[in-house]
């Protein structure tokens, strides 16, 4: 049986996997019906399906290559039933180097 830590590494793990490959299904299906989100870009903060999913395509459609998405410094801490983690993922390289990005980014 996976630990609690293997669970949560295994789940960034396929997080980074449909990221990757712009599957925006496979992705969605990892958050929970009431998915409250916070990025970096504006609004920020993306509550509900709808918005995160919106969001998610738009970033998928600014790029005309796959994602080259890295995921560092992963830290899990488990106590009893509640998990959080630390670190960071997102794009590899400067503006995601390993593809060609959409005109715009930089």
């Amino acid at each position: 049986m996976a630990s609690a830590e293997d669970e949560v590494r295994d789940l960034f793990g396929r997080q980074a996997e449909a990221m990757r490959a712009k599957d925006i299904d496979r992705l969605m299906a990892m958050y929970a019906p009431d998915v409250v989100y916070f990025d970096v870009v504006p609004p920020l903060r993306f509550a509900g399906p709808a918005a995160l999913r919106d969001r998610f395509t738009r970033w998928f459609d600014s790029w005309e290559s796959a994602l080259a998405i890295e995921v560092r410094d992963l830290r899990v801490v488990v106590r009893g039933t509640s998990r959080s983690r630390t670190g960071s993922a997102g794009p590899a390289g400067p503006c995601g180097a390993a593809g060609r990005p959409a005109p715009g980014c930089g």
